[in-house]
């Protein structure tokens, strides 16, 4: 149940650490807009280890607080929201949260919703709630955390929150840049919709058969919302060329970017590619 977690306990089970993992989207198709507005997605995620560091604290009253050691801080942060959730839900008392941020924040990599995940998990840890009843409190956090509630791989539909869990592919390694900014990702299906061009559908299913093998599939679309988000950033697309080369099995951009990756089956290729560029890279293995 834990091994994709660092846990670490006091004594008498007063605090626990453990490390939130990131996610990039191997593929990301836009099924249907629907008449609200919301969009239907068809997209396949995987955790890498890439990942924040969150430690939760008992406190002996009701109140929460939330504060960033070391990288961005965020102001009514989505592990906030997910410590207050829990405590309503469950009548326990407050936490204290620490979180080592390394997640780059608006970059596609889940950074908010996995914080809020690990408080979830640290809170049920702490207060003896069993983590199948965090699936409707993940609900209420966003699509992603559904998903990062397990990690690994798998097929996300309906709005990303529903999660088909499939086998793990052979390991794999993830060179990552991301661009200096971030895009929110309302902003990024707002511009997809006014697209004059929608890009081709995504064809997961013949992209997973390749990555099992695995081959490359750099001429295959991965991420509909690509030439979208481009549109809002447009070094983006400079990434994605810099990052090409004949080495990778593919680049893309994750969720609605701006971080992109390229994916080796060979670690020495993606740390010889990562040396090659002038701008910051680094790479990442899968987390199952």
């Amino acid at each position: 149940m834990y091994k994709n977690f660092f846990l670490c306990y006091n004594a008498i089970m007063n605090k626990v650490s453990m490390k939130a993992y990131a996610k990039i989207n191997l593929t990301l198709d836009i099924v249907e807009r629907e008449e609200s507005g919301m969009h239907l997605i068809d997209t396949v995620m995987q955790t890498i280890d890439l990942h924040d560091i969150v430690t939760v604290k008992k406190r002996k009253d009701k109140q929460v607080f939330c504060k960033t050691v070391k990288g961005r801080e965020i102001e009514n942060s989505n592990a906030e929201k997910a410590a207050n959730l829990f405590l309503e839900t469950f009548d326990t008392n407050g936490v204290d949260i620490e979180i080592i941020r390394r997640i780059p924040i608006g970059a596609g990599l889940g950074g908010s919703s996995t914080d809020a995940v690990a408080v979830l998990k640290a809170m049920a840890l702490l207060y003896c709630i069993p983590f199948n009843q965090l699936v409707p409190l993940a609900e209420q956090l966003g699509s992603d955390t559904i998903f990062l509630l397990n990690g690994g791989l798998a097929r996300c539909t309906g709005y990303g929150n529903v999660v088909e869990k499939l086998p793990p592919l052979d390991c794999l390694y993830v060179l990552v840049a991301v661009p200096e900014g971030e895009i929110s990702t309302k902003d990024a299906y707002e511009r997809y919709d006014v697209l004059k061009k929608q890009p081709p559908r995504v064809r997961t299913d013949e992209i997973l058969e390749k990555l099992r093998v695995p081959h490359d599939v750099k001429m295959y679309t991965t991420n509909a919302l690509t030439p979208a988000s481009i549109a809002l950033m447009s070094q983006i697309n400079d990434k994605i060329k810099a990052l090409q080369d004949k080495d990778n099995l593919m680049v893309g951009m994750t969720g609605s970017g701006c971080a992109v990756f390229g994916l080796y089956k060979d670690l020495d290729a993606a740390l010889n590619k990562m040396y090659e560029l002038d701008f910051p890279t680094d790479v990442y293995a899968f987390v199952n």
